[in-house]
């Protein structure tokens, strides 16, 4: 709740909207972390089609989504 607070909106009227759109609201991403098997952080999912795990993973990222730009030419 501190993070609506602090962005200005009314704490009580934050938390009542997060408990009763939570779930709609978070359900696509629970489906990804259910789908790529999302167990820590970061994780990148590059066009659907690559999963990058870590924060030293820079090139194999890069190279993903360069991969993806040329299959998209």
């Amino acid at each position: 709740m501190d993070i609506g607070e602090k962005s200005g909106l009314d704490r009580q009227a934050f938390q009542n909207y997060l408990q009763e759109a939570g779930d709609e609201l978070l359900m696509p991403a629970k489906k990804l972390i259910e789908k790529w098997t999302v167990d820590s952080v970061p994780t990148f999912v590059v066009a659907d089609l690559y999963k990058i795990v870590g924060s030293d993973q820079e090139q194999i990222l890069r190279n993903a989504i360069e991969s993806v730009m040329k299959q998209s030419e």
